[in-house]
């Protein structure tokens, strides 16, 4: 199946319960923890692969969300985002939401690349302050956080957070 066909199911399926930690890989911010697992919590034999896959986008949209609440004291006055992941409406709409701020795209598809480039040129002088660096990249369309949605990651994001400090500790205690 083309994962654009799944990300399309993942749209309008309902994680029923199903909250995931994305951890494939470990986690970079905010819990900076290469042993950490992928988890879903709450799987029943009822839940698809869309619903699967829609509560893993959901876990990234969480991770997001954890990681803008830790930039204490830094003012988030746009969010603009680059990626062939943003292909999938799915995407956006989740992270839009969960965020809980219009997410601006961009038609660049080298995100971590450009970002990397333009903070080289921010730490040589080259550009005077990162909102400079932002006046580089144009955004070509908006997407609005869903409200309904929103509410829903909100409630849940506490949970996350207490369902990654049992994972640390299991995963630590080993």
């Amino acid at each position: 199946m083309p994962v654009h066909d799944l990300f399309a199911e993942a749209a309008t399926a309902d994680p029923a319960g199903l909250v995931a930690l994305p951890y494939l890989l470990g986690e970079r911010a905010p819990w900076w923890d290469p042993d950490l697992s992928a988890v879903l919590l709450g799987l029943r034999r009822d839940h698809g692969r869309a619903a699967i896959t829609r509560a893993l986008v959901e876990g990234v949209g969480q991770q997001l969300a954890l990681v803008a609440a830790a930039l204490s004291g830094a003012e988030l006055t746009e969010i603009r985002a680059t990626g062939g992941a943003f292909r999938s409406p799915v995407w956006g709409t989740v992270v839009a939401s969960a965020l809980n701020r219009p997410l601006s795209l961009t038609a660049d598809e080298g995100g971590s690349g450009l970002g990397a480039a333009l903070l080289a040129w921010r730490s040589l002088g080259e550009l005077h302050s990162l909102s400079d660096a932002a006046t580089l990249i144009t955004p070509t369309s908006t997407i609005d956080p869903d409200p309904d949605l929103a509410a829903r990651l909100a409630t849940q994001r506490p949970l996350v957070e207490r369902a990654h400090e049992s994972l640390a500790a299991l995963v630590g205690g080993q």
